[in-house]
């Protein structure tokens, strides 16, 4: 088994463009099983809520990366 995410990587932060969440990418390189679509595995920061969504439509403006040096504590 091969990890894709490594640990001492700074985390990649993203918002939400609509709701305004933030979230932490998982794993960039998982599948979902019905059809092995890549997808992007994801964590609310909020809530802790895992979510799971196709690569393509993560990617496609719904998300933007965030610099977590930006981000107000």
């Amino acid at each position: 088994m091969t990890v894709n995410h490594d640990p001492n990587a700074p985390s990649q932060i993203w918002i939400h463009r609509k709701t305004g969440g933030l979230y932490v990418i998982i794993d960039d390189n998982a599948l979902i099983e019905a059809d092995l679509t890549p997808a992007v595995a994801y964590r609310s920061l909020e809530t802790g809520q895992l979510w799971v969504r196709p690569r393509a439509e993560f990617h496609d403006g719904r998300f933007a990366n965030v610099n977590s040096g930006d981000l107000k504590g």
